[in-house]
């Protein structure tokens, strides 16, 4: 689902979801999303209940105390066992929706680990230290391994119908009691069978 609505997508958003649960328990607060997840994305995202509560979270996303890492099935063989890919990106002039590495474009920069491989795809762990948009799709897509289900940039959907990326983890300093909250959460099945269909994984 998306996050929030779009012109093409006006109903069946995170937000449209959250509205509604929170007339159906008598919650009183508005949508404020904190972080966003790309349409087909899967994981964690933060959301605060009131206006205040989501400035003093953003200013903790503007100075990298709110941290996310994600999980992902990449095609090809990543060389690692880390990396970094440092490479700016903005919006492709073909297109409103893809995004592409360019000189004119915002700095951009991601982290990652390689957890495994097979002879045709590896398994990553991913920190951003940017927060673009399509970044990791954009950032993999760049170094010839895009994510496996990632059609729109060039990845094949064989074995997954969807990028296959996971918000897995997500940490952030209570705005209130100050202290450190760390949420995670495991792979979505479509990922997991993934991960079990493609033989012989070497960590």
């Amino acid at each position: 689902m998306n996050t929030i609505p779009s012109r093409e997508h006006p109903k069946g958003s995170l937000a449209n979801g959250l509205a509604g649960y929170y007339r159906e328990t008598g919650v009183q607060a508005t949508i404020h999303i904190v972080t966003r997840l790309d349409r087909d994305t899967s994981g964690l995202v933060l959301v605060a209940k009131h206006r205040h509560i989501h400035h003093l979270l953003s200013e903790q996303q503007k100075s990298g105390q709110v941290k996310r890492r994600y999980q992902a099935i990449a095609e090809g063989i990543v060389e690692g066992p880390v990396g970094e890919i440092v490479a700016p990106i903005g919006r492709k002039s073909t297109s409103i929706i893809e995004r592409e590495v360019r000189e004119d474009g915002r700095h951009a920069c991601t982290l990652f680990k390689v957890l495994a491989h097979t002879e045709s795809h590896t398994f990553l762990n991913l920190e951003l230290r940017t927060g673009r948009t399509h970044q990791i799709r954009v950032h993999m897509a760049h170094i010839g391994h895009p994510l496996a289900g990632d059609d729109l940039y060039g990845g094949n959907r064989r074995g997954i119908p969807r990028q296959a990326l996971h918000c897995f983890e997500l940490k952030f300093l209570h705005p209130f009691t100050k202290k450190m909250m760390l949420f995670q959460e495991e792979l979505p099945e479509d990922m997991t069978r993934l991960l079990e269909g493609s033989k012989g994984w070497d960590s």
